[in-house]
């Protein structure tokens, strides 16, 4: 399941993804509490590292990089996914109950948002889009080219996890990864408690793929999302 929202913003920072994975926060805790502390804290209130079964993709039109802000056309489009019902549900009431959202001097004013139809898969191969890029790395935090090797085994070990994260299993049979036309993005984020500059600049991969596996994990990579950090704003796809 999918919707997207239209917000209205003069601009925003290079380092965006953090605005909308606050405001993601912000309604799942006002919404229901004991879905916030399930997705985000472990134990004694703790930081819950494990994957969340969400991702999201932030579109903008003809943006241009201006001294660390982003100018762009019309309004900022923004894409959510989830397999899991309640966490959809709640996001979706939750932005229906929200005109404005505030991030430090950041400000979204909520102009629209639309469900979004599901698109059925049907076939063990799926040509794929990414709305937001794929992030894969190795066991060390290298990046990883879809060149490398060692991409294809990456990519199936974090879907597994993903998968088992959300259903209690993992992929039914190894993914194949094929690239049609795709091209590297470096991509600048602020990173809190991130000690090595002021900001974390990520390595990822966008444009159209063949993925192919077993239908079930197929469809639910579809709404889940694929690769690395899909709760930043990273590996959201679309069938084409």
């Amino acid at each position: 399941m999918r919707f997207f929202c239209e917000f209205e913003t003069k601009d925003l920072p290079v380092s965006y993804r953090i605005i909308f994975v606050s405001m993601i926060k912000d309604i799942l805790k006002k919404e229901d509490e004991i879905l916030y502390r399930k997705l985000f804290i472990y134990g004694d209130d703790k930081k819950n590292k494990a994957t969340k079964s969400y991702t999201f993709a932030v579109l903008l039109k003809n943006p241009k990089i201006d001294d660390e802000r982003i100018q762009f056309e019309g309004n900022v489009r923004w894409f959510f996914s989830s397999p899991d019902p309640k966490i959809l549900i709640n996001v979706y009431n939750g932005l229906k109950r929200l005109n404005t959202f505030s991030y430090r001097e950041e400000k979204l004013d909520l102009k629209k948002i639309t469900l979004l139809p599901q698109k059925v898969i049907g076939d063990e191969t799926v040509v794929f889009k990414t709305l937001s890029p794929i992030h894969i790395k190795d066991k060390s935090g290298k990046p990883l080219s879809i060149r490398d090797e060692n991409f294809s085994r990456e990519l199936n070990y974090i879907s597994d996890i993903s998968l088992k994260n959300y259903r209690g299993y993992g992929i039914k049979k190894p993914l194949r990864f094929e690239p049609v036309n795709m091209k590297k993005v470096v991509v600048k984020e602020r990173i809190s408690g991130f000690d090595k500059g002021e900001f974390l600049y990520i390595e990822a991969w966008k444009g159209v793929f063949k993925l192919s596996g077993a239908l079930e994990d197929l469809r639910d990579l579809y709404e889940l999302g694929v690769g690395f950090r899909r709760n930043q704003g990273f590996g959201m796809i679309e069938v084409i």
